[in-house]
């Protein structure tokens, strides 16, 4: 093996070496992936539904002259 073995490369290679520990590990980074994924698609839809305001608060760059 020609790959520095470093601690912390060691640390995962024991890590996911071990079918216990490194299936948890894998669920772990799958489950994580998955819920940061359906929140910002919750969050987009939210977003989506969102009630808009019928003037600006603040003048636009359009409106600055008028």
């Amino acid at each position: 093996m020609n790959f520095p073995m470093d601690p912390f490369f060691q640390f995962l290679f024991w890590l996911l070496n071990t079918p216990g520990v490194g299936g948890i590990a894998v669920g772990l980074l799958v489950t994580i992936s998955i819920s940061i994924y359906a929140s910002s698609i919750f969050w987009i839809a939210r977003g989506a539904k969102a009630d808009e305001a019928d003037g600006y608060a603040y003048p636009t760059s359009t409106l600055l002259d008028h």
